[in-house]
C-alpha cells in the first residue's frame, strides 16, 4: 500500500472526527436578559422562572433566620449561603400569595415583605441594583420555630399567643431591622386577638402599644371595651380603665381628669376585689394630685400607708418624703 495514500486517509478520518464532534456539541445557554428596570415588575417575573432565579440570584446570597442565644434571647442569624433552600422563594409568586391569603408591602423600596395578618407567614426578600436587579438576601421572619423553645411549663394557647406577639415586639424596640415599624404592628395585631379571645394580658399589651406611638392608636370605645372586659380580672386592666377615664384614650391629654369621680370609683373597686398596693398608690396619688379632683390629702397619705404595707416600694419612698416634710398622716384618716 502506498504510504503517502495511508497518511491521507488517516488525516481525512481525524478531520472528520473533529467535523462530528464539532457538531454535536451543544453551544452554551445564553443567559436570559433583565426582564425589566422597574423592580415590581422585575420580580413578578423573577418569581416564576427558575432561569431568572438562577441568574439574579446573588452567589453567595444571605440568608437570615430567627434564633435563640445562650440565654434564650431571641436574636437574627445570618450565613452566606451558594444557593437558599428548596422553597425559600415560592411565596414571591402572586399566585402563591393569592392561595395562601397573603399580602405584601414594599419597604424601603427595595424590600419586599409577604405576609399572613397574624405573623404565622413573614419573609422579607430584599434586592439590589447591579446592572439589573439581583435578589441579595432573604429572611425569613416566623417565630414558629422560637415558640415551640423554651415553652413555659403549662402554657395556654394564649399565653403562646401573647408571647408570641412578645418576641415581635422585642424585635421592634431593637430598632435594627428594615421590619422595625411593622413588628409593633404585628404585635398589637397579635395582642387583640388575643384579647379577642379572652386574654387580658392581650388586651392591655395592645392599648399600651397605641399608646406608645410605636402602633397605631386604638379607638377610645375599643380601649373601654377592652378594658371594662378585662378589668374584674385583672388589676392592670383596672389600673388602666381608671387612667382611662382621665384622659378618654387621647395620648396628649395634658389638662384635668375628664371623670375623676369615676377613675376613683373604678380604683376603689378593684382594691376591694385585688387588695394590690400599687392600686392603693394609685388611687393615693389622684386623692394627692389637684389635676384629678379636689385633693384630699388626708386620704391619700392613708392610701399611700396602705400600699407600704401591701410592699410597694414607691409609696414606701414617696410616703418618707412627705413626713419628712411634715405631710403626717392624721389619726382616724381612711383610704377606702
Amino acid at each position: 500500500m502506498n504510504p503517502l495514500f495511508s497518511f491521507n486517509t488517516l488525516r481525512l478520518k481525524l478531520f472528520g472526527l473533529m467535523l462530528c464532534t464539532a457538531v454535536s456539541t451543544p453551544a452554551l445557554a445564553a443567559e436570559p436578559g433583565c426582564p425589566s428596570e422597574d423592580l415590581p415588575t422585575f420580580v413578578k417575573a423573577f418569581s416564576v422562572s427558575p432561569e431568572l432565579q438562577k441568574t439574579y440570584t446573588a452567589t453567595p446570597v444571605t440568608e437570615q433566620r430567627v434564633a435563640y442565644d445562650d440565654k434564650a434571647y431571641p436574636i437574627t442569624l445570618r450565613h452566606k449561603v451558594l444557593a437558599l433552600k428548596p422553597g425559600a422563594l415560592a411565596l414571591l409568586d402572586s399566585e402563591a400569595q393569592a392561595k395562601a391569603g397573603l399580602k405584601t408591602f414594599w419597604v424601603d423600596d427595595v424590600t419586599l415583605v409577604v405576609h399572613d395578618t397574624l405573623g404565622d407567614v413573614l419573609q422579607a426578600f430584599v434586592f439590589k441594583k447591579n446592572t439589573c436587579w439581583n435578589l441579595v438576601r432573604f429572611e425569613e421572619w416566623s417565630v414558629e420555630s422560637l415558640l415551640n423553645e423554651h415553652v413555659p411549663a403549662n402554657e395556654t394557647a394564649l399565653e403562646r399567643e401573647v408571647r408570641k406577639a412578645d418576641i415581635y415586639q422585642g424585635y421592634g424596640s431593637r430598632e435594627t431591622y428594615l421590619l422595625t415599624q411593622y413588628f409593633f404592628v404585628l404585635a398589637q395585631l397579635i395582642d387583640l386577638h388575643a384579647a379577642e379571645q379572652g386574654s387580658s394580658e392581650g388586651a392591655t399589651n395592645a392599648i399600651r402599644l397605641g399608646y406608645s406611638g410605636m402602633s397605631p392608636e386604638i379607638a377610645p370605645a375599643l380601649i373601654e371595651k377592652l378594658l371594662l372586659t378585662h378589668a374584674d380580672k385583672d388589676e392592670t386592666a383596672a389600673g388602666m380603665l381608671s387612667y382611662f377615664y382621665c384622659d378618654r384614650g387621647n395620648t396628649e391629654h395634658q389638662g384635668p381628669c375628664q371623670d375623676p369621680g369615676k377613675a376613683n370609683e373604678t380604683l376603689i373597686m378593684a382594691i376591694k376585689k385585688f387588695d394590690s398596693g400599687a392600686l392603693y398608690a394609685s388611687l393615693a396619688y389622684n386623692l394627692m394630685d389637684e389635676n384629678r379632683g379636689k385633693p384630699d390629702m388626708p386620704r391619700g397619705l392613708a392610701c399611700l400607708q396602705e400600699a407600704a404595707k401591701r410592699g410597694h416600694d414607691e409609696s414606701l419612698g414617696t410616703l418618707a418624703r412627705m413626713i419628712k416634710m411634715s405631710d403626717v398622716p392624721q389619726p382616724g384618716a381612711t383610704c377606702l
